[in-house]
């Protein structure tokens, strides 16, 4: 009886396994019954057969533009910072020091009565790039016990050992560190404006040394034999990076005419006397801001690996609701002063400088639904903060915004001139982080950031590297 029934019991866990399975397999493909359901599911009508004529010989954003809503938007703004001349970080992923650079050219311009000014991207650029590869030999380093193949967060530093892109804080870092210069001591040259080749041969070096690095450890090489090592490497960083972008001055001769055709005597600064005696903006005193709303709301947070310094302590946001983000850019704003920010420029835009959702009707061309909210889209990697700059100008009716003005980095053959007009739809929907200065905001949120941060993960979605 007992061998019947123990046999009886495993033909059924067999039985019941393989019919699991059978009906695991035969739902999960594409059979022709559920083909058969497609087919049926798309009918050519004489609408749909428009639609699909229209897509055939047409670019989708071309289709779905709405020409009334758009005559509804008027660019003029209640608001404006004065700002000259447009930048162009052309096709390399500055956009975070533009931005940056592009919030202090207003400043310069106002305080020396100049018809126009610029600071050196590439300056920054050289000593970002340098930095970066230094905290990813340190990386290499501190993972090297790790398994290669398994290991997320080494993938993670593997794929982009230092790339273009950057946040706020990384930029206050640098300049905090290296100070400025004027664009005339290291001015833009082929290889600052379209990086991915100088990339390409700086990647490979660093990935070579992570080789480098196991190989050692394999053999019994310390952690401070590594780091021997690691200034060897940085040596050829330093060359790769010099005959691409050139040398970083030490001393320049700083002098300007300004729109009266006034020249000022000369004087020989170096980059941190340039950035402390000239310039004089505390950068330390502005605080990033986030709207991120799939973390809870009134907190503080840090991510630490965003940083441009391997001793940084990383990228420190208050997450706030989108309307007080709103409130503090309108101070500013109303006080005469550039804001950065950061936005999803890849969603809702138009090379004639539109960011308005109200403008575009994709939906009703395509006849389906594709709402996410933002909290949503953030999450499952539809949106991300992928693009940094400027607010210098706002529209108000009764008080509240209507629309933003938005000084770009893409020149003047992209937008308005290389000016954007922003609907707060837009604003509500796609920007994420903003730069305000301390005296701009209230109690309540200065005491948030004394608290202590939440940390986030390198791969949280708040933020792109």
């Amino acid at each position: 009886m007992i061998r019947y029934h123990s046999l009886v019991l495993l033909l059924t866990l067999i039985t019941g396994v393989a019919h699991a399975q059978t009906e695991k397999n035969s739902s999960a493909g594409l059979d022709d019954k559920a083909l058969e359901k497609l087919r049926q599911s798309f009918k050519i009508d004489s609408n749909t057969q428009t639609v699909m004529n229209a897509l055939a010989k047409n670019s989708i954003k071309e289709l779905v533009i709405n020409e009334e809503a758009k005559k509804g938007i008027v660019n003029l703004f209640s608001n404006k910072v004065e700002a000259k001349g447009i930048t162009n970080q052309k096709k390399s992923g500055r956009c975070w020091l533009f931005a940056t650079l592009n919030i202090l050219r207003p400043v310069m311009i106002k305080r020396f009565k100049l018809s126009s000014f610029e600071f050196s991207y590439n300056y920054l650029f050289f000593w970002d790039k340098l930095e970066k590869s230094n905290i990813f030999l340190e990386k290499m380093i501190e993972l090297i016990d790790r398994p290669l193949r398994e290991d997320r967060e080494l993938e993670w530093w593997l794929r982009s050992p230092a790339g273009d892109g950057g946040q706020w804080n990384m930029a206050v870092d640098l300049i905090e560190k290296y100070g400025l210069v004027p664009l005339y001591a290291m001015p833009e040259n082929v290889q600052s404006e379209e990086s991915r080749r100088m990339n390409a041969v700086l990647f490979r070096k660093l990935r070579q040394a992570a080789f480098t690095f196991r190989s050692l450890r394999a053999k019994g090489a310390t952690v401070a034999d590594l780091r021997k090592k690691k200034i060897e490497i940085l040596k050829d960083v330093y060359r790769i990076l010099s005959l691409n972008l050139g040398v970083p001055p030490t001393s320049f001769e700083w002098r300007y005419e300004n729109k009266d055709g006034r020249i000022s005597k000369a004087k020989i600064r170096s980059p941190l006397e340039f950035y402390r005696k000239v310039v004089k903006v505390d950068l330390k005193k502005y605080l990033y801001l986030m709207h991120s709303p799939n973390h809870p709301l009134n907190e503080l947070y840090r991510i630490k690996v965003n940083r441009s310094l391997v001793d940084s302590s990383g990228m420190l946001f208050i997450n706030l609701p989108i309307e007080r983000l709103k409130a503090f850019a309108v101070k500013a704003l109303k006080k005469g002063e550039a804001l950065w920010f950061s936005a999803d420029v890849g969603k809702d835009h138009d090379q004639a400088g539109w960011l308005a959702p109200e403008i575009y009707a994709i939906e009703e061309l395509y006849n389906i639904d594709l709402k996410l909210d933002k909290s949503s889209r953030l999450l499952y990697r539809d949106s991300l903060p992928n693009h940094a700059m400027a607010f210098i100008g706002v529209d108000l009716k009764e008080s509240k915004p209507v629309k933003w003005l938005v000084e770009n980095s893409w020149g003047e053959e992209r937008g308005n001139k290389g000016f954007w007009t922003m609907t707060d739809k837009w604003f509500d929907e796609y920007v994420y982080g903003l730069i305000v200065h301390r005296k701009y905001l209230p109690s309540d949120v200065l005491k948030i950031y004394e608290a202590k941060p939440h940390d986030l993960p390198f791969h949280d979605p708040v933020w792109v590297r």
